[in-house]
């Protein structure tokens, strides 16, 4: 009876342990269950908003090549490069246009007629150099002057600003003439011939002088040879002088783009020797 009731008393006590520990197992389960239904009762979500602003491009260089520009002589045109590198800081692609808009003179009067081409002009990018460009051409009868070119970039929301930049265009002073040679032909000593120019560049037989520059021009003469110093003359709007080695000016103003006749008069004295005399006839545009 003893050994009995005393191996009882064991089981009963082993029992109670496990049932102890199992209690405790089921607390953990159940704390890691309620641990898990906290995380997900407590999780959630938000929106999230922003509005992004348009800002205009800005245009960081206007460059223009050459900046001090000598004309070439009428009828040429001269070329003129403007390069612009401007930037979005909605990103480069935002750029829509960038363009040439307007050419002025240094007192703000419009001179786009001087252009070739009629203005706006849009420009081309080059990604070579990362600039918008375009070449310009000028008439040969710009005067010269201080230019300012107005150039703008506009993006894809139509928000655009503008720049400038200057550049100079030099006096140029050209004349053309339509004969290569005067011809005086025979003459008797005693005697003159009579040259009659007129104002049409098309027909050399009949002197011509054109201003081809971009200012009002004068004209000065000389001429050599054994014949023709002193006994040649020529006549320009109603103004003869008598031609020499030294140069001579006729006190005329031709407006570029003007031509005029140039009358030429030989004399020859008497005793020349008979035969053929050549000589040089030198004529240069001076200001008026």
């Amino acid at each position: 009876m003893i050994v009995r009731g005393g191996v009882g008393r064991k089981e009963r006590g082993g029992k109670m342990e496990q049932k102890k520990l199992m209690k405790l197992i089921i607390l953990l389960i159940v704390f890691r269950v309620v641990l898990g239904a906290m995380h997900g009762v407590t999780g959630d979500q938000a929106v999230i908003n922003v509005s992004v602003n348009n800002v205009p491009p800005e245009i960081i260089e206007v460059v223009i090549t050459p900046d001090t520009v000598s004309l070439s002589p009428c009828p040429d045109t001269t070329p003129v490069m403007i390069e612009v590198s401007a930037v979005d800081d909605n990103g480069a692609d935002d750029i829509s246009s960038v363009e040439l808009t307007a050419l002025t003179d240094s007192v703000g009067n419009d001179a786009s007629s001087n252009l070739t081409t009629s203005l706006p002009v849009v420009m081309v990018y080059n990604a070579s150099n990362g600039m918008h460009e375009v070449p310009v051409y000028l008439k040969c009868t710009t005067p010269g002057n201080s230019y300012i070119v107005v150039v703008s970039a506009t993006d894809s929301m139509g928000a655009s600003s503008s720049a400038n930049a200057s550049f100079s265009v030099q006096t140029t002073r050209a004349l053309q003439i339509d004969f290569s040679a005067l011809d005086f032909g025979a003459i008797d000593p005693g005697n003159t011939s009579v040259i009659a120019g007129d104002a049409n560049m098309s027909t050399p037989v009949a002197p011509t002088i054109k201003n081809i520059g971009n200012t009002k021009m004068d004209v000065e003469m000389k001429i050599e040879g054994v014949l023709f110093p002193i006994n040649t003359s020529c006549t320009l709007e109603g103004t003869t002088k008598t031609l020499t080695t030294t140069p001579q000016s006729f006190g005329v103003s031709i407006a570029p783009g003007n031509a005029i006749a140039a009358d030429y008069k030989l004399f020859v004295p008497i005793g020349t020797h008979a035969g053929t005399y050549t000589g040089q006839l030198i004529i240069e545009p001076v200001a008026a």
